[in-house]
């Protein structure tokens, strides 16, 4: 697949050691497994500009190949209802991240009763890859 064999080389080529959840999801699309509508924005007008195009509620998180826990680094809001909160959301996202270099994903927000989390960890003795997933009861999908 074209479009994850660039995803890989470029985080490849960049040193990363892991992917932004963006990079995953594009790479998950590829591949026709369905994915949250998202837009990926640079500053407040891009993420205002996002929301406006998906539609209140949506979540709003910091994105980065760095970040692997957002939740517990307080980087996500969800469930915001309109352009106000977005703009608070975005404050304290920015603030919480302070030295890091994010971007800001800009999601639609899913009711739903379940969250899967997985992630893949190339096993270092050569013998492929190993999986490790966590599905756990949520109120919301993000």
């Amino acid at each position: 697949m074209k479009e994850t064999d660039e995803i890989l080389n470029a985080a490849k080529a960049g040193g990363q050691n892991r992917l932004s959840e963006f990079e995953s999801k594009r790479i998950l699309s590829e591949y026709d497994i369905p994915v949250v509508q998202e837009t990926l924005a640079e500053n407040i007008e891009q993420v205002k500009s996002a929301a406006s195009a998906i539609g209140y509620p949506v979540a709003l998180k910091a994105c980065s190949s760095t970040i692997a826990h957002k939740t517990e680094g307080g980087l996500i809001a969800l469930d915001i209802k309109d352009e106000e909160t977005l703009l608070a959301g975005f404050k304290d996202i920015q603030k919480r991240a302070e030295g890091m270099s994010v971007d800001f994903l800009v999601q639609e927000m899913i009711d739903g009763g379940r969250e899967l989390v997985m992630g893949l960890v190339r096993d270092p003795q050569g013998q492929g890859l190993r999986t490790h997933r966590h599905v756990r009861s949520r109120r919301h999908l993000y």
